[in-house]
Order: C-alpha cells, then structure tokens, then sequence
C-alpha cells in the first residue's frame, strides 16, 4: 500500500477518533461516555504520531506500543460502564485502571531502557501483555454477551461495537508480534493503520446507525436484575448441595450476606436449613433479630430440565403475624372483657338507682363500679398504646444504655406504688443496645407494673436484672408475687388464643408484641420460694 494511500487512511484516522472524543464529550452525562472521551484522545494520539511517521526507530516505536496500553484499558473501563456488567465503574475506578495502566507503562520502559531487556525481565513484559490483552479481551465478552446472552443489547449493536473492540485489541497483539520484528516497516504501518481506521469506522457506525450512546441498553436482564434486587421479599439461590450462589439486596441486608460467604452452606450463613421448608412459616434470626419468614422455594432447571439449585423466596411476615394476633385478642377483650366490666356495673348500678341497698352496700357497690370503671380506662390507655408502638412503621433503632432506662423505670414504679421497692442489678457494664427506645421501655414498664398490681398486699419487690445470655442482653425481671398463671404463660409461648384458652387481659400480649417486634424472645420461671421471672432477650443488633 503506497504512502499516499497510508497517509489518506491515517489522517482518516485521527479525524474519526478526534471526533469520537468531542462525540463522547457532549454526552458526557451518558453510561460510558468519560472512557469514551479518554479513549478516543489515546486513539487520536495513536493516529497521529503513526501518520506523521514519527516511529521512526525502536524507541519511538516502544513508546508508541505503550500509549497503545492506555487505549485497551480505557476500552474495558467503557464496555464496564456501558454494559452495567461487571464491577460498577465509578470515576475512582478508572483513576485505579489509569493507575494500574500507568505502572505497567513505567515498568516496561525501565525494561526497556534502563535493564537489559533479558531474563528475569521479559516475564514481566510477557505478564503485562498478557493482562492488558485479557482485559480488552473481556471488554469484547461483556458487550458480546450482552448482546448474545441477555438481550441487554440489540444483537447488531453489540457486534458492531465489540468489533471496535477487537480492533484495539489486534493493535496491540499487532505491536508485539510485528513491532520488534518489522519495527516501522510498511507492512507494520499498513496492518496498524487499517485496524485503526477499523475502530474509528466501527465506532462512527455505531452511533450514526445504532445510536451508541443516544440509546440506552434495553431493559431485559439488567431489568430482571433490578428487580431480582429492588424485591421486598428476601431471595437466596442455592446449587444442588445447598451451598449459596446469589442473593439479592433485600436478603444482604437482612441476613448481613457477604462476598466473603459466597460458596458456604446456607445452614452456615443464615443460621437455619432452607430445604425442608415450602409454603411453611420459620423463625430465622437476622441483623434485626428473630423474626418469622413464609419460606417459598423453585427449582432452578438447566438445558436438560433436571434440577442444578433452588430459589427461595422469604417473606417477613411477623409483623403480618403480629397484626393477626391483635384483632384477635382485641376481639375477645371486647367481647369478653369489657361486657363483663360493663355488666358488672350495670349490675351494681341498679340497685343502687332503685334504692334497694343500704349504706354499707352502697358504699361497698360504688367501690366495685369504680374499680370497672378503672379497668376500662386502664384497657383503653393500653389498647391505644399498642396500637401506637405496634404500627406498621419501622422501628427507630438507636443506641441505647439500658441501665439508664431501667433506673428509670424504676423510679416512675416506685412513685406509682410507694410501698413497693424496685431495685436494678447490673451484672456487667456498659450494657447497650442499638433497639427502639420507646418500645423496650413500654416493655420493661409494663412487666414492673403487672409484678406490682397483681399481689394482694402491699410491700412488693422487684428486681430488674441486667446482663447477657449466648451473645444477646437479657433483661431479667423477678418478683415475689402470686406468680403468672400457667395458662397465661402457655397462650403467649403458643401466640395464639382459643375460645377455651385464653389471656386475662393485654399486658402480658403487650409485652410478648413489643419484644417480637424489637426480634428478642421472652421466657417465664417461677421464682423460689415465691413470684416469677421472666426473661427477655435481646439481639445485639450492629
């Protein structure tokens, strides 16, 4: 090919790569559109000292062969950022690939130029080239699968700019393998200044006839991917040996899931087996403590239709569970506990209108009509509490000093009942908890309050017990009154109220719904010689 020709080509060159970086830099705020600039300024620059015959020895062709690093790296970082495949590509990100390229660069041209270019040396320029041309190569991949595999890309599109980037990539291969041999030979400028012309000519069809930066990607797997991601539900992926393959932001999040994890049994990385369960509702304990999940689970079939892992699909139903529990006990209280409260004074009542009582009953009927009347109030403010504290919105977790709140709660028992003691016992400090501090002190207060009211004399004592138990806090409370019936107990450790087994009120509900929400656990012992204790715990939640 004759000099003229060369020369029509190379300025044909610059002119297209030129004008791919004044094309990227209008459309700056487009995926890709910064390595676009760069990369199209290292092409220009490839061009013109190509066109201008400046290779003109061996030097100068080294340099040349180095600039042309610069080029495949920044054709990777813009297929990263195109595509939204592979590691997301932040303006820090391609300051370390420049970085990265600028090391491999300043090596070789100390091989070159300052040590002899022998043995050990030549590894390294081996490995480098080696990587450089991997990493163009994967650019290639990304772009090619995108549009082959996932239809991220029309099909046409994706060819014609992986084309551009199997230009690059020869440019480069072309150095090495042509470079020192022919060194600035016509053959050389001939091979390198066609597969230049190729990337700028590719790169110019891109855009004039499939729109390179003008249309985003379509939607198809990075959509399914973004909702594989924006999902309420938590979702884990699984191979045949129930190892975790994949898991989506909502599952990271609440099982604190890691890069690191990737591989392990999912027994190992949530803290329960997935496989027994489908359709069934499981407590699995996470970032914010125990809570209940309605377990999902669809095979994952290959090519040959046979089973290759399992998707599980787990849905946070506690509060759902919680909100159930409430219309139900707040329905036997109303049909149960307020009609006999109003029954009761309705019935003490009449007789007292009707003037058919004397004054010591009078006086002992008033009492018993007040002390209803109490009752309702006392249930209502309850009611209306929980109904605050439980609602469907998140829980505002701080840092809390758990001492500092159960001293309080102490006095404000303490001036409620003056001839009871309410006494706070640490048994190791700092004791805190990253947990929603209106909730654990309705808690604890209303557990003080239910050991209070309860006894049939006055002089009650409390112990509020602070510590830790298998790695979570434990808020222990014992008393020295009658005890909680047993029945009490069973209804809340089973969650659930029949007609013929149920509570006497909504304290102790209270209670068992704020600690489920706040993912702790509550227990109940008798207390020696007399009273009860009942124990919360609580995650240490980071």
């Amino acid at each position: 090919m004759n000099d003229i020709v060369l020369s029509t080509m190379g300025i044909a060159s610059i002119g297209l790569h030129c004008w791919l970086s004044i094309y990227a830099v209008q459309r700056r705020d487009r995926p890709g559109a910064l390595p676009l600039t760069l990369l199209g300024a290292a092409l220009t620059a490839a061009s013109l000292i190509l066109t201008l015959d400046i290779v003109a020895n061996l030097s100068v062709l080294n340099f040349f062969g180095q600039a042309l690093v610069f080029a495949t790296v920044l054709w990777t970082a813009f297929t990263l950022e195109y595509t939204g495949r592979g590691p997301a590509m932040t303006r820090n990100r391609l300051i370390g690939l420049l970085g990265l390229s600028t090391v491999i660069v300043v090596l070789q041209v100390l091989i070159i130029y300052v040590f002899s270019p022998g043995f050990p040396y030549w590894l390294f320029i081996s490995a480098s080239n080696i990587t450089v041309i991997s990493t163009g190569g994967f650019g290639i991949f990304l772009v090619v699968r995108s549009g082959v595999t996932y239809d991220d890309l029309p099909l046409v599109r994706a060819l014609v700019v992986a084309g551009t980037g199997v230009s690059i990539v020869f440019i480069w291969i072309a150095g090495i393998i042509l470079g020192e041999r022919l060194q600035f030979d016509s053959v050389f400028r001939t091979v390198i200044t066609v597969l230049l012309v190729s990337s700028g000519g590719l790169f110019a069809l891109a855009q004039y006839r499939y729109d390179l930066l003008e249309a985003d990607p379509s939607a198809g797997h990075l959509a399914r991917n973004t909702i594989f991601d924006e999902m309420a539900e938590a979702v884990i992926v699984s191979d045949r040996q129930q190892q975790l393959l994949d898991s989506n932001r909502t599952a990271e999040q609440v099982f604190d899931i890691g890069p690191a994890v990737l591989g392990e049994p999912i027994v190992d990385v949530i803290g329960t087996s997935l496989a027994p369960y489908d359709g069934e509702t499981i407590t699995i304990p996470g970032r914010d403590g125990r809570r209940e999940y309605e377990v999902r689970q669809s095979p994952v079939k290959g090519s040959t239709e046979k089973s290759v892992g399992t998707v599980y699909m787990l849905r946070d139903v506690t509060d759902q569970q919680t909100h159930e529990q409430q219309l139900a006990v707040l329905n036997r209280v109303l049909r149960h506990n307020l009609r006999n409260d109003f029954d009761s004074i309705r019935g003490f009542a009449e007789p007292i209108r009707d003037g058919n009582t004397t004054v010591d009953e009078t006086v002992a009927f008033s009492k018993r009509i007040r002390d209803s009347a109490h009752r309702i109030r006392d249930l209502g403010q309850k009611v209306s509490h929980a109904e605050r504290l439980l609602e469907w919105e998140p829980l505002d977790r701080n840092q809390i000093d758990l001492v500092a709140v159960s001293e309080s709660v102490a006095d404000q028992m303490e001036s409620k009942y003056p001839d009871s003691s309410v006494d706070v016992s640490v048994l190791k400090r700092p004791l805190q908890a990253r947990t929603d501090r209106e909730t654990i002190t309705a808690v604890i207060e209303e557990l003080v309050d239910n050991s209070l009211k309860h006894r049939q004399e006055a002089g009650g004592k409390v112990n509020i017990e602070l510590g830790k138990a298998n790695g979570e806090i434990a808020i222990v409370i014992r008393d020295d009154g009658p005890g909680i019936p047993e029945h009490e107990r069973a209804v809340l450790l089973d969650g659930e109220e029949t007609p013929l087994r149920h509570g006497t009120g909504i304290g102790l509900w209270f209670v068992y719904w704020g600690i489920r929400r706040l993912g702790g656990t509550l227990s109940f012992a008798e207390n020696k010689p007399q009273g009860s204790v009942v124990t919360v715990q609580l995650p240490t939640v980071d």
